[in-house]
């Protein structure tokens, strides 16, 4: 980053030499302008990234610089207004034309670095995400591993086989298919094996495949290829062996011989699906039954699954009528600082109450939407909500604590996360710090496998980043010496057995003590004994979560057990 220039413009001498005095040490390159018609000039030529102005002033005043560049949370750049004779009405009016942030005069010093720190931090990352953006537009086609087509193309190519189909009244086949016990061969002989492998099934498939055929990889190691112009199942079938036989041929990595086989899964429009999600979906499902049926070989979607899809397509239109009609809402989860006798935080977990079906648990209707785009559409709902809540919070002057959010793989992944935190942060006025995302460990291999950067400028926010499930995934050390990880959650399973497996003990106190050796803090989920909590506080552990303390609440509940916790644990209920 290139160091930051502040512009001032006010007509007060006094104000100006005030603030000069404040920021002079800060590294910041300082702008002075004494009314709005040269502050103007000099923020067209300098593009300050944040803005001191005054709203009353000669020549121009605040109001008509804001109309004359047109803040908004999308800007590069950030606005603060300072003044000690507005109203209530004209502060409105000056957010509304998209100022950032309010300051009265007279201010205090710390409160004005605070709120230009904070925003030049915003818009940093806000100007690093849209030079990532800039680049990822260009692999928006591509999967840059193999070369192949992504998701996304996909689905194009699927709509037009659609329409095509639909009006000569013909039929085409999808083949969905993944690498038989692929994580074996990445744990085994490393990721860069298992790449290599990746790009070396993708090249020998598209040698078989006809120069009209679509092949794509979905993620990992699953992939699809649409072909159109089959008519009889056996075409299919015969297309299908060809590829189990290429696959299962010796592949040499360098000099390494590697033998695999894959599952393929078959759907065939319109019988298995009348849309891309259809056709997709069905074609998963035969892939598993192919698992089932002891790997390296292919089956047909059949009848007999059209109920699994029927409940599957179900809950995903009750998942978005209940985001239509206001049916989730957010629990809160203490996170306790037992040796501090405090609460520290909190998780933000998502609860639907269905009006018919009643409360209906996560564990049904997460998995539904991660199997689609809902899931990204459930985590920016619930993102909003956690902000909005934090805002009111910070308005009712309660004690702000950091709130953790889950994050999905799809979303992280896909690159929707970041954008509408900075969005969010920007619009609710929120201090970064005050949220923290929870990934799991595969996610964020998985995102750093694939190039994405998300991670490092969430952390230059000072938006924290919590490992959520820990132990259960990669637990790769490099990682979290290489990776800005600022809390790592021990998964419940470790924490149930914790006092009666010596294994388990041994396991959590060396993540304990791995952690606080990198500097990072640690929160155990799912305690729900005095003798648990007790074993994680005599060696060390940061945080509590569990029922021990309190099951997830309401927010006016949350707020009550806040004031009201003294270090005791929750009253059991049922």
């Amino acid at each position: 980053m290139t160091v930051p220039k502040v512009l001032v413009i006010d007509d007060d001498a006094d104000a100006r030499s005030a603030i000069e005095l404040a920021l002079k040490t800060r590294g910041y390159e300082l702008f002075f302008a004494t009314d709005g018609a040269d502050g103007l000039d000099i923020f067209r030529r300098e593009s300050p990234i944040v803005t001191l102005l005054d709203l009353r002033m000669p020549v121009m005043d605040g109001t008509e610089f804001l109309k004359a560049v047109c803040p908004s949370p999308e800007s590069p750049y950030a606005i603060i207004m300072l003044t000690g004779h507005a109203d209530d009405s004209e502060v409105e009016v000056c957010y509304e034309l998209g100022i950032h942030a309010f300051l009265r005069k007279p201010f205090n010093i710390y409160e004005l670095n605070g709120a230009i720190e904070q925003n030049i931090k915003l818009k940093q990352a806000q100007i690093s995400l849209q030079q990532l953006n800039k680049k990822l537009d260009k692999l928006a086609t591509f999967d840059t591993l193999t070369g192949l087509y992504n998701r996304a193309m996909l689905v194009e190519h699927l709509q037009q086989a659609i329409r095509r189909a639909s009006r000569s009244r013909q039929s085409f086949g999808l083949f969905y298919f993944d690498i038989d016990n692929f994580k074996k061969v990445n744990d085994a002989c490393g990721h860069s094996v298992g790449d290599e492998l990746l790009q070396q099934v993708s090249k020998r498939v598209g040698q078989l495949i006809r120069s009209s055929d679509i092949l794509a990889r979905m993620g990992g190691d699953e992939f699809v290829l649409l072909t159109e112009g089959m008519q009889k199942s056996a075409d299919l079938a015969t297309m299908a062996g060809d590829i189990l036989r290429e696959i299962a041929a010796e592949i040499y990595i360098g000099r390494q011989p590697v033998h695999v086989s894959c599952s393929i899964g078959i759907s065939v429009y319109p019988d298995c699906g009348s849309t891309p999600e259809e056709l997709i979906k069905t074609a998963d499902m035969a892939m598993y039954k192919a698992k089932d049926a002891g790997r390296n070989c292919y089956k047909f979607y059949s009848a007999k699954m059209n109920a699994a899809v029927s409940a599957q397509l179900t809950m995903e239109n009750n998942i978005k009528q209940a985001l239509k009609r206001g049916e989730f809402s957010i629990h809160y989860q203490p996170k306790v600082d037992h040796q501090a006798g405090t609460v520290s935080g909190a998780e933000a977990l998502i609860r639907w109450h269905h009006p018919k079906l009643g409360n209906i648990s996560p564990a049904e209707f997460i998995p539904v939407a991660e199997k689609s785009d809902l899931i990204v559409e459930i985590g920016k709902w619930v993102r909003e909500q956690v902000c909005r809540q934090l805002a009111r919070w910070r308005q009712q002057s309660l004690p702000l604590l950091p709130v953790s959010v889950n994050v999905s793989a799809i979303e992280f992944l896909k690159c929707e996360v970041l954008q509408h935190v900075i969005d969010l942060l920007l619009q609710h006025d929120i201090d970064p710090h005050l949220l923290e995302l929870e990934v799991t460990e595969s996610t964020l291999m998985a995102s750093v496998e694939q190039g994405n950067m998300d991670y490092e400028i969430i952390t230059l926010m000072d938006t924290g980043l919590a490992i959520d499930d820990f132990g259960t995934g990669y637990s790769s050390l490099g990682y979290l010496k290489s990776y800005p990880v600022d809390t790592l959650k021990i998964d419940k399973s470790f924490i149930d057995n914790v006092t009666a497996s010596e294994r388990d003990a041994a396991i959590v106190k060396a993540m304990i003590s791995m952690a606080h050796s990198l500097d990072i803090r640690v929160v155990a989920e799912g305690v729900e004994t005095a003798a648990q909590r007790d074993f994680l506080h005599r060696h060390g552990c940061d945080f509590i979560q569990g029922y021990f303390y309190s099951r997830p609440l309401p927010v006016a509940e949350f707020e009550a057990f806040v004031r009201e916790f003294r270090g005791r644990p929750a009253v059991r209920c049922g």
